[in-house]
């Protein structure tokens, strides 16, 4: 029986079933933690698109068109990201992992090369953005049996 049909009982009437017997236990819900993720990623990402397009509009940085273009496939990635995990769909919770372990070899990549100024306080928000990234890509490894 396909959920949410009516069905002829026996006797008077009809009455509608959802398709789940009273024992079985109802479909996973999504995590609180999965929708606050989620929305995280689409503010962040719409933000840092309307960033790259406000700093390209300023005078010497017509040329940096490919960091536009990297920024736009990195923000078309996290939409299809935000896809997956809200319909809590296993692709998504990988493309996550996947997103989180880049995130932490970036920035380990901007401190072996010396491109970060340790003095600064961005380098500070890089050093406590390892371990959450890291915690992030943990949990989301570990909880596959919520995503199908």
């Amino acid at each position: 029986m396909r959920p949410g049909t009516w069905v002829q009982t026996s006797g008077y009437g009809s009455s509608y079933s959802t398709g789940y017997s009273s024992t079985a236990a109802w479909p996973q819900d999504r995590p609180g933690c999965v929708t606050a993720y989620a929305i995280y990623v689409a503010i962040v990402s719409v933000l840092i698109v309307i960033g790259m397009c406000w700093l390209m509009s300023e005078p010497g940085y017509e040329s940096q068109s490919v960091l536009l273009l990297i920024t736009v496939g990195g923000a078309i990635y996290n939409a299809i990201e935000i896809v997956g995990i809200w319909q809590m769909k296993n692709w998504g919770r990988i493309m996550v992992v996947i997103n989180m372990l880049l995130s932490i070899g970036i920035i380990v990549l901007q401190f072996c090369s010396g491109s970060v100024d340790m003095e600064n306080s961005f380098a500070l928000g890089q050093l406590i953005g390892i371990p959450i990234s890291g915690y992030v890509a943990y949990w989301f490894y570990s909880k596959r049996e919520l995503f199908d």
